[in-house]
C-alpha cells in the first residue's frame, strides 16, 4: 500500500485516516495503527512511534464522552464515544 503523507491540512482525507486509525463502531474508539518506516526521519523515531502508541487507542480525554486526536499539525475532535 502506498503512505500518504501528511504536509497540510488539505492533505486529511479518509484514505489518510484510514491508513492511521482503526475505528471500532461498536465502541467508538480509534486506535493507533502501526506506521511505516518512510512517515519518519530516523529508524530510532520510527521504533518509539510503534512501541509508545500502535495499539493504543488514540487521542486524549476532552470532557466527559469526547477525546480529541493529534494528527500534526492539527487536533482533530471526535464523535462521543459509545458506552
Amino acid at each position: 500500500m502506498a503512505m500518504i503523507a501528511l504536509s497540510s491540512r488539505n492533505d486529511m482525507t479518509q484514505a489518510l485516516l484510514k491508513q492511521l486509525l482503526d475505528y471500532n463502531p461498536e465502541t467508538g474508539v480509534f486506535v493507533w495503527r502501526p506506521r511505516d518506516r518512510s512517515m519518519f526521519k530516523s529508524v530510532r523515531d520510527w521504533r518509539i512511534w510503534n512501541t509508545k502508541y500502535a495499539g493504543e487507542v488514540a487521542g486524549k480525554s476532552a470532557g466527559m464522552r469526547y477525546r480529541q486526536i493529534m494528527i500534526r499539525p492539527h487536533m482533530q475532535p471526535t464523535a462521543r464515544q459509545r458506552r
